[in-house]
């Protein structure tokens, strides 16, 4: 891909000569992460001559990723607050309350999307209403107020309904799910879990897919249903692979490579948790493979790579013995 790397780095040569769109050579060392010269590009398309509010808008938001990434909170924090106050369109999202959640300030973050669902309720679309109210009801579930989170998504889901908004309705069943294991009552996230995964698989986005089956997996495994939970990550992992091998761009590659290792994580976590026996051993050197397989496709061509043919001899390592699996990038 060093061709698609090499025309890439075109499209920055022609915004370095005309001096304006710096926020796609952002977007774009963003991915690659070149995270100081990401900074500089959204700080040049803010000081340009006349930005739109667009533009300023979509620099500042990558400003605010950009300083949260290299650790620098205050920044981000005053980036993010500059954005959120020059929206002016009716479906953008805040970026503050993620900054402070970032940032360990769980108390202001929930005020703060609670101030944001409040701002779009009197103006915004739908989608915005939505997305603003299922953030709020994630913060609220960290916050340890699972109880206020559930009605918080009744309403959500309701607007995404009738806003036939599908994608969102079944990530208001994923949050409730989590709201209800989070206030103590697994049997009935166990079911909103299961109906957010069949909803998933009916209604497939790549996204969907991926993070309804890793919750009911990670849910089924902390409650000793392994079996189970293996087959949601299943389900899981077969979704990342087969969106990897559609991403053709390197930083697109990198951007979803950062995010889809939770199928995998969450299947070797359960596997762990059963007794140990050479059963055990081989699935969890099946998955390691297969999670290699996915981090070098994600990594490299998109294609992803066969999991090693493991010998017998290393399924039968003796009490002095470790086998010590790693993958260099």
């Amino acid at each position: 891909h060093a061709a698609a790397n090499e025309a890439f780095l075109e499209v920055v040569r022609v915004i370095d000569a005309q001096d304006e769109n710096h926020a796609y050579a952002g977007e774009y060392y963003e991915r690659t992460g070149d995270l100081r010269r990401a900074r500089d590009y959204f700080q040049r398309g803010l000081e340009a001559s006349a930005p739109t509010d667009d533009e300023r808008s979509q620099n500042l938001a990558g400003l605010a990723r950009v300083y949260l990434a290299l650790g620098q909170l205050d920044s981000a924090e005053v980036s993010a607050r500059d954005h959120d106050e020059s929206i002016s369109g009716s479906t953008e999202l805040s970026l503050l309350p993620d900054i402070l959640d970032a940032s360990g300030r769980i108390d202001e973050a929930v005020a703060a999307a609670r101030a944001w669902l409040a701002h779009r309720l009197e103006g915004g679309a739908a989608r915005a209403i939505v997305a603003a109210s299922l953030r709020l009801a994630e913060l609220l579930i960290q916050d340890d107020a699972a109880l206020l989170a559930l009605p918080v998504l009744d309403r959500a889901d309701s607007l995404a309904h009738l806003a036939n908004l599908t994608a969102e309705s079944i990530e208001a069943l994923r949050i409730r799910g989590a709201a209800l294991a989070a206030s103590g009552d697994t049997a009935a996230a166990v079911r909103a879990l299961r109906e957010a995964a069949t909803n998933a698989v009916e209604h497939p986005t790549s996204s969907g897919v991926r993070d309804a089956h890793v919750a009911l997996g990670e849910l089924l495994a902390a409650i000793g249903q392994v079996d189970e939970a293996i087959l949601a990550f299943e389900t899981a992992a077969g979704q990342v692979e087969s969106t990897t091998q559609t991403l053709d761009a390197d930083f697109d590659r990198v951007r979803y490579g950062d995010r889809n290792m939770a199928p995998y994580d969450g299947a070797i976590a359960a596997i762990l948790s059963r007794t140990e026996s050479s059963e055990q051993h081989r699935d969890l050197l099946r998955w390691s493979g297969r999670r290699k397989a996915a981090t070098l496709a994600a990594a490299t061509s998109g294609q992803p790579s066969s999991a090693p043919a493991w010998t017998e001899d290393l399924l039968s390592l003796d009490s002095r013995s470790a086998l010590v699996d790693y993958t260099v990038l």
